[in-house]
């Protein structure tokens, strides 16, 4: 629920929440009491493991080697959308 911009949680207890830490760790205890660890045996964990690349064609290793450009930055920056939440950097578009 919203109140105007500032995000608002009603914990478990019925306490109305305000600051981003604790309406984090109300979500994170949430979420774990719903959720339990799946069980996965070494073979699956291989599998997985063996499905992807394991070694970067040439072509990659010499494009992903070049420093990124002005230009191409720029262009990254502008092709996200305002007002959403920040990437795992915790820098939203408005940053910029």
């Amino acid at each position: 629920m919203y109140r105007g911009w500032l995000p608002v949680l009603i914990d478990k207890e019925d306490v109305t929440q305000t600051t981003t830490r604790v309406i984090l760790h109300t979500f994170v205890e949430f979420v774990q009491s719903k959720c339990e660890p799946i069980q996965v045996d070494d073979a699956c964990v291989t599998r997985v493991e063996r499905a992807g690349y394991s070694t970067l064609p040439l072509g990659w290793r010499d494009f992903l080697g070049t420093p990124i450009t002005e230009e191409e930055l720029k262009a990254a920056v502008n092709k996200g959308a305002y007002n959403q939440s920040p990437g795992r950097d915790g820098i939203c578009l408005e940053f910029f």
